[in-house]
Order: C-alpha cells, then sequence, then structure tokens
C-alpha cells in the first residue's frame, strides 16, 4: 500500500440467511505508516474488532479447535 499509494480498506464478508454480504469500510486513515510494529497492531485491531461483532461466524470460517482430545466434542459436528 505504502509503495502504490494505496488507500487501505478493511473489508469482510458477512454471512447472511440469502448468502453473504461484503463489507467495506472506510479506508483507514494515514496507513500504513513507517511503524511496521504499530501499523501490524493497529490491522490486528480491526480484525479483532470485527471478529468481535460476528464472533458466531468466526469460528465457522477459522476452525481452531478441529483436533480435540479423545473423548472431548466435536465443536463443529452439525446436529
Amino acid at each position: 500500500a505504502a509503495v502504490a499509494q494505496a488507500a487501505v480498506l478493511p473489508c469482510y464478508p458477512r454471512r447472511e440467511a440469502q448468502g453473504y454480504t461484503l463489507v467495506i469500510e472506510p479506508a483507514l486513515a494515514g496507513f500504513p505508516t513507517d511503524d511496521v510494529t504499530a501499523d501490524a497492531a493497529r490491522m490486528n485491531a480491526v480484525i479483532e474488532a470485527q471478529v468481535r461483532r460476528q464472533l458466531h461466524q468466526y469460528f465457522w470460517l477459522h476452525k481452531r479447535f478441529k483436533s480435540r482430545p479423545p473423548g472431548e466434542a466435536d465443536f463443529y459436528a452439525r446436529g
């Protein structure tokens, strides 16, 4: 983005009854900066905010707990 002087627009899919909606948020002001650590933290904060708004959809996309100890329930089983 810095090399091309491109705006960075956070976007994410939102699952709905009839399919998906692509949500495109306003461009991040003053992004990127010369501080890559701060930029990474800011991007992570943007992602975290969206995950918290749609937490029930996050685990649907990211199967963090797909491996379970023997005898423990499968978080992703349908039924």
